[in-house]
């Protein structure tokens, strides 16, 4: 897809838009390496990503949970 277009939470709101744009053929993969964040059709960020790679190695401790804890400004409901 190339971009994403989000309603507004109000009536009076301003709408968000996501614009991908450089597609880029990586390995097999297709991917953006340009990525327009946009609040009323301004732009308030851009990404721009390089060196990308794909099928590299990633060490699963990257995804472990066990040295996480909820912040302690976040109150658990009863």
């Amino acid at each position: 897809f190339a971009r994403i277009i989000e309603k507004p939470p109000a009536p009076n709101g301003v709408a968000t838009e996501t614009v991908f744009l450089k597609h880029e053929q990586v390995g097999g993969a297709w991917t953006e390496s340009d990525v327009s964040f946009r609040r009323g059709g301004k732009e308030i960020q851009r990404e721009r990503y390089t060196n990308i790679k794909i099928n590299v190695p990633v060490d699963p401790a990257v995804f472990g949970t066990a040295g996480w804890k909820r912040p302690d400004w976040i109150v658990q409901k009863p």
